[in-house]
């Protein structure tokens, strides 16, 4: 299952599609060894597109 997640410190957005069961907060913090929060498919798009223009 796919669920999208912002780095906000780092000001990337990202996808991970979980091949066995739904992943938690947890799970997804300790791959990316940094902070992050689940976020909607909308919000990624936007997110995605607002820090691709740097403001």
């Amino acid at each position: 299952m796919k669920k999208y997640y912002d780095l906000p410190q780092s000001r990337l957005v990202a996808c991970l599609d979980w091949k066995e069961g739904y992943g938690t907060l947890e799970q997804a913090q300790n791959y990316f060894k940094a902070e992050v929060r689940e976020i909607s498919k909308k919000e990624f798009d936007l997110l995605g597109e607002k820090y691709c223009k740097g403001k």
